[in-house]
């Protein structure tokens, strides 16, 4: 679009410059919903999917079975749990950071 530009005008060439930076700006924002929407229907996905093992787990538990397993298994959940809401914390800095990035760049 910037080559497009060189053909108009002088006088309406920066007309177009801030159009083709709005519709920039636009498409990033929109991009960036779409991202954050991406994120949320994920993690309603992964919180049903580890409510439903959970649950999973408590329907076994009742069946019996040895108390170390069962202890040494729950220790190992927890930590690939914790490991998981360590990356969605990461996600969710990360994604902070672009749009203050992106407000930042509006700004300038």
């Amino acid at each position: 679009m910037e080559s497009l530009i060189h053909k108009e005008t002088p006088a309406k060439r920066e007309m177009w410059r801030r159009k083709i930076l709005e519709l920039r700006e636009d498409a990033s924002s929109i991009r960036r919903q779409g991202e954050y929407y991406n994120r949320m229907v994920t993690a309603g996905a992964r919180q049903k999917q580890e409510r439903e093992e959970l649950m999973r787990r408590r329907r076994v538990r009742k069946g019996g079975g040895d108390d170390y397993e069962n202890a040494m298994n729950d220790l190992a959940d927890e930590s690939q749990s914790i490991e998981q809401s360590h990356q969605m914390v990461g996600e969710i800095i990360a994604s902070g950071q672009a749009s203050l990035t992106g407000l930042v760049g509006q700004r300038q």
